[in-house]
């Protein structure tokens, strides 16, 4: 937004890999990851004693069904060729047992594959919030908090760093991804803008039967891992300097 990319040629990005060791690589020359959507849906009830459920409205039993709904919707509204997921991550509400909840607040995440989808998933996330509002008697606030696009990976920028690895660290060393995934990245935003590349490199321990999966407690990066990644890059650039044709 504020034109940081206008006069850039081309950007290069680095993520961590689990599978690899280091020393290697897993590109690719397509369509990467996922649309990663967040929201937030608050549902406003009205508090009363357990044993008067008709002079209350109840936040939690209206969030549930609400999320309920949502991933019916998931299941059952999106033809089943085309990658999605729903995932209600944080559900916050209620102080005690007999007390009927007045306010619940849910953070959610919705990717996808396709522009198309996320922007049908959105808009159907509020019709449902407005739809259970009116059936529910609470009053319910939908919030979109961020769009993060899937990365678009230029087909001139993974053939001149795959060749570059393969002469830097030997055949075999690049490969491409097994499958596409749904991870959301904010580099998407800068692959929508001009070339750009998502390069994940090895950081498995090589005498580790399985890699730790990122994003869990044990995570970590074997300390060699970085030399790689490094030395690819600063080849890359000495390497472009009169600049690339896209």
């Amino acid at each position: 937004e504020n034109g940081i990319m206008d006069d850039v040629d081309c950007a290069l990005a680095t993520h961590v890999t689990t599978d690899k060791i280091p020393g290697q690589f897993v590109i690719t020359d397509g369509d990467q990851g996922g649309n990663s959507m967040g929201f937030k849906v608050r549902f406003y009830g009205k508090s009363a004693h357990a044993v008067s459920q008709e002079k209350g409205k109840d936040a939690i039993m209206t969030a549930i069904e609400t999320v309920t709904a949502m991933q019916i919707m998931v299941a059952k509204e999106i033809h089943v060729s085309k990658p999605k997921v729903l995932n209600i991550g944080s559900f916050h509400g209620g102080k005690t047992n007999n007390v009927i909840c007045d306010y619940v607040e849910i953070f959610g995440s919705c990717r996808a594959a396709e522009d198309s989808v996320s922007e049908y998933m959105e808009r159907r996330l509020q019709e449902i919030c407005k739809g259970m509002e009116l059936t529910s008697g609470c009053k319910i606030e939908y919030e979109h908090v961020k769009l993060l696009p899937y990365r678009v990976n230029n087909p001139i920028l993974f053939k001149k760093i795959w060749d570059l690895g393969e002469k830097l660290f030997g055949e075999g060393c690049m490969s491409k991804p097994a499958r596409r995934g749904l991870g959301g990245e904010d580099f998407g935003y800068l692959t929508r803008k001009k070339p750009c590349l998502f390069i994940s490199f090895g950081v498995k321990d090589p005498a580790a039967e399985k890699g730790i999966p990122v994003h869990t407690t044990k995570f970590d990066i074997h300390p060699d891992s970085y030399a790689a990644p490094l030395d690819l890059i600063y080849n890359f650039v000495l390497e472009n300097m009169e600049g690339i044709e896209f």
